[in-house]
């Protein structure tokens, strides 16, 4: 395996991993401005073919790694990067709660009065379109732009 280079794209959201010149690998993420700040890994994917050599687990520590750095925790979405966090928690810390009010594991708050979990408020109908996922192909990659299937109905 060539030297693994690991780049953080902030502006585009993406910390991409590069064999020498090739596209390896990405965690897609997004960071938190308002308090409580955080670093977001969304999704962590590595190229068909480069599976196995351990490039998702080198990408979810150096995201770690930035995110100790800016003395921000990480929430991972990406269900790679919580298991990783799970199996790594030396690496990955989990930041201390400033509140020092005790809290349940079944405590949540309420709905809005009238809503309903995964419904659009107000209509009692589940949203249309659903979640659309971020490309991670990086620009110019081959698969970039090719036609999509349409919807049905």
């Amino acid at each position: 395996m060539a030297e693994l280079k690991i780049r953080d794209d902030r502006t585009n959201g993406r910390l991409e991993a590069f064999e020498g010149d090739t596209f390896v690998g990405v965690i897609v993420y997004f960071v938190l401005d308002a308090e409580p700040h955080a670093l977001v890994a969304v999704h962590t994917i590595v190229e068909d073919g480069h599976e196995g050599k351990g490039i998702a687990g080198a990408l979810v520590r150096e995201f770690y790694t930035i995110a100790a750095g800016e003395g921000v925790p990480v929430v991972p979405l990406c269900p790679y990067a919580a298991k990783w966090a799970e199996r790594h928690p030396d690496e990955a810390p989990v930041p201390r709660r400033t509140s020092s009010a005790p809290r349940s594991s079944s405590s949540r708050p309420p709905p809005a009065s009238g809503s309903t979990p995964g419904r659009v408020r107000g209509t009692g109908q589940a949203p249309k379109g659903g979640i659309r996922r971020a490309r991670a192909r990086p620009p110019g990659h081959p698969g970039e732009g090719g036609s999509r299937r349409p919807r049905g109905p």
